[in-house]
């Protein structure tokens, strides 16, 4: 019955990120993997061609190179993958052998180290959010002085978009947050009250 639907099953569980499947050749080396495999190894393309020992380190029988042994299957993925114990069963086929993961470990300081870095992205967006919305509020309040201003060259009143003459105060005022206090510069309180100052 199961070699009716062999094809679909496999590439079913070639296509999963849920099923952490490699097939290795007489070798050890990688000729087909599911998609949870190469996610395991931090990977986004599928590592055929490479090696088993290269990517994982037996801690059972401290193999380096070859096909691992038949049977129960504990191995430690290499940096700079993600760092996960993989417990498998290696299932021979032909020559060819099947290892399938039956438990995949991550270690607990990456967990926790993922969880930090989600809290720190969290306040961070949060933070970003709330500088935008200043900044928009800040965007909003901005009233902006620009092109071409036609002031008069006597009394310095300014042409306004209606094409009434108006006080330069009154202008800058409608068009910035600028207000303004009065007061005299030096020349002019010489020239207009340097008499009563000199009393």
């Amino acid at each position: 019955m199961w070699h009716e639907h062999a094809a679909v099953l496999a590439e079913f569980i070639g296509n999963s990120d849920r099923h952490i499947v490699a097939e290795l050749d007489g070798a050890g080396v990688i000729v087909d993997s599911s998609v949870g495999f190469s996610r395991l190894l931090g990977r986004n393309d599928k590592p055929v061609g490479t090696p088993f020992y290269e990517l994982f380190a037996d801690e059972r029988s401290d193999r380096r190179s070859g096909l691992p042994q038949v049977g129960y299957l504990v191995a430690r993925a290499r940096p700079p993958s993600i760092p996960s114990r993989l417990e498998a069963q290696a299932i021979r086929s032909g020559e060819k052998l099947l290892v399938v993961a039956e438990q995949v470990h991550v270690e607990q300081n990456v967990v926790e180290q993922l969880a930090r870095l989600n809290d720190e992205m969290t306040n961070l967006t949060r933070q970003l959010h709330k500088d935008k919305a200043e900044l928009e509020r800040s965007i909003a309040r901005i009233k902006r002085l620009e092109g071409l201003i036609a002031i008069c060259s006597y009394c310095h009143r300014i042409r306004n978009e209606t094409q009434s003459w108006q006080r330069l105060e009154e202008y800058l005022t409608d068009h910035s947050d600028a207000l303004f206090s009065h007061g005299l510069c030096p020349e002019c309180e010489a020239k207009y009250f340097g008499d009563l100052v000199e009393e």
